[in-house]
């Protein structure tokens, strides 16, 4: 794909759907920051990846998406983080195609409105530990999908700038990010790997301390991924062993099956539980989204711990 029009799109969408995209486009140009919100979301509402695609690739998106990252307006900027995350994850092809439109030029820019040019990370809101999230994952995306993301990365000064903010451990969210995106760059990056080095005890206090298996196992990752072979002769690799071996023996299993038997049952029309009173029903689902979430995370921590043990195999 090419960003300067090589990889056009055939128009041959729809008139409905070219209706879509062209309300999205009108909302994201709009003065008014709720529109823009609303663009950005009704992005993320689309399911037609072909349909986004499309809207990447022959609207330019990240011309009119990308400027909203450092809008005057909170809510725009979480919104326009958000929507950009999620279409950087659909496919390899599609985060590649935002690279081509420049889109790390808008992204820094908005790390650095964030915390300024020095990068200061001490005096971060909530508000900006929230959008930071979303652009950490953005990059994490990005860099995993797109050779040529890499390469900006690291003629960057990014690489620090997300170790500064791993003393940052309020925000579990961001954490995680991180963790992934650091693991991403310093695979067979011995440059990456040696800076990561200089911030383990940070990694490490994470490792020990985390909130979650998920935040954990990450952290155990991107300690193996740095360290490779040294792993191996450090004094705390037993201790490092032991605290996988304690993730894996977590009776995820049965968890499963007690979320599976607490399933609202059918009445036979595919309608569940229709007797309940409505606000009931909103709360136990919100209740059952955050287990299904718990439950996922600790599935995925199990998943990160055997492939840590994979990678120490093949040493």
């Amino acid at each position: 794909l090419n960003g300067d029009g090589a990889g056009e799109f055939e128009d041959s969408t729809p008139r409905s759907e070219e209706e879509i995209i062209s309300n999205i486009m009108e909302q994201l140009q709009s003065v008014n920051p709720e529109d823009k919100v609303i663009g950005c979301q009704s992005i993320g509402n689309l399911s037609n990846s072909k349909l986004i695609l499309c809207l990447v690739i022959n609207k330019k998106l990240v011309r009119v998406i990308g400027p909203l990252l450092v809008d005057q307006d909170v809510m725009v900027k979480q919104a326009a983080a958000g929507a950009l995350r999620n279409i950087s994850g659909l496919d390899p092809d599609t985060a590649e195609e935002l690279v081509n439109q420049d889109m790390l030029t808008p992204l820094e820019a908005c790390f650095k409105s964030i915390s300024g040019e020095s990068h200061e990370v001490d005096q971060l809101t909530s508000g900006q530990l929230n959008l930071l999230a979303e652009c950490v994952n953005l990059l994490w995306n990005l860099v995993e999908a797109s050779s040529a993301a890499f390469r900006i990365f690291v003629r960057s000064n990014l690489l620090d700038y997300m170790l500064a903010l791993l003393r940052v451990k309020k925000h579990p969210g961001l954490v995680l990010a991180l963790l992934n995106l650091l693991v991403a760059v310093t695979d067979n990056n011995k440059d990456n790997a040696a800076k990561v080095m200089g911030e383990m005890s940070v990694i490490e206090s994470i490792f020990m301390d985390a909130p979650t298996e998920l935040i954990r196992m990450t952290a155990a990752s991107l300690i193996s991924t740095a360290m490779e072979e040294a792993l191996l002769d450090n004094a705390s690799f037993p201790r490092f062993l032991q605290t996988i071996a304690d993730n894996l023996s977590l009776e995820t299993r049965k968890e499963v099956c007690n979320l599976s038997s607490d399933l609202p049952v059918s009445n036979g029309n595919g309608n569940a539980a229709m007797e309940r009173e409505e606000d009931d029903m909103e709360m136990e689902s919100e209740q059952q989204r955050d287990k299904f979430k718990e439950c996922e995370d600790k599935l995925l921590s199990q998943q990160t711990a055997l492939e840590i043990l994979t990678n120490l195999i093949s040493l």
